[in-house]
């Protein structure tokens, strides 16, 4: 089984039993679900942990062609962003979806909020904010900006 993703890591379990440290890997072969021993009879399986890259969201994953039986998600597993393919009878692949996180900031009135963009950080002082009065923006750090308004919106863009 080989690992097709970017912007995510993958580490791979040595069993069913999560409660072990799974290893950075960008394939797997299919074990035995308690001994962790390779089998290719078909009843084998693969347990891994997707971890994916600072601002990055996994959307989902794909696995071709169908040797194999099921995939299980986080919701089977019950735990996050772990996966298992039960019955494996020959080599597939495992795409990775994923998504760039669109970083956000929520402007309260009275308070002041924070929102981070890499190493950068930008915030907003909404402290004795009153309709129709403009936001102050304070932004630090190595990256340029662009702030501009859009009725009662202002966004923040970072090149």
């Amino acid at each position: 089984m080989a690992f097709d993703c970017s912007h995510a890591k993958v580490y791979v379990y040595p069993n069913q039993d999560y409660t072990n440290t799974p290893s950075l890997s960008n394939s797997a072969v299919s074990v035995d679900s308690d001994s962790g021993t390779p089998t290719r009879s078909g009843d084998g399986q693969v347990n891994f942990l997707v971890v994916p890259d600072e601002y990055y969201e996994i959307t989902g994953i794909e696995v071709s062609p169908k040797n194999y039986k099921n995939v299980k998600d986080s919701s089977e597993t019950e735990k996050e962003n772990t996966y298992r393919i039960t019955k494996i009878t020959g080599d597939i692949t495992v795409k990775i979806n994923t998504a760039r996180i669109s970083p956000t900031i929520k402007l309260t009135a009275g308070k002041t909020s924070v929102g981070l963009f890499g190493k950068t950080t930008v915030m907003a002082d909404t402290e004795n904010l009153a309709a129709g009065e403009y936001i102050k923006w304070s932004v630090s750090g190595k990256n340029s900006y662009s702030l501009s308004e859009n009725g009662k919106k202002c966004t923040v863009s970072c090149n």
